[in-house]
């Protein structure tokens, strides 16, 4: 079983499941679970006695934009050390929240304190 882009139309996949003998054809459940690969993707599976084994064989086949949100994610997973800045400025940004909310706290029972 292999996918390929569908050379009908770019932004399309074609699947193209072949056999070395066609009344020997698996049942689409052989297709089916884990295979032994070296890499997360690939584009060729081969079955052959209750195996399977996953291939790159071809160029990977991109397509559309990513939100912002996700190109962020995308960027933040791939350049990892650009976390510490980011974690550092969310640590600051809360501390400057909780200072403001804990003044109100202390003024509050201060107040409540000189009125007793």
């Amino acid at each position: 079983m292999t996918a390929i882009e569908s050379p009908l139309g770019k932004g399309r996949t074609a699947v193209v499941v072949t056999a070395t003998d066609p009344t020997t054809l698996p049942p689409l459940s052989a297709f089916l679970g884990y295979a032994e690969s070296r890499a997360l993707t690939g584009d060729l599976l081969l079955v052959s006695g209750g195996e399977r084994w996953l291939f790159r064989i071809g160029t990977t086949i991109g397509h559309g934009q990513l939100d912002g949100w996700t190109r962020l994610r995308w960027f933040l997973a791939t350049h990892w050390v650009a976390l510490l800045p980011v974690l550092l400025a969310g640590v600051w940004l809360l501390a400057l929240r909780s200072r403001r909310y804990f003044a109100r706290r202390m003024r509050a029972r201060l107040e409540a304190g000189v009125a007793a």
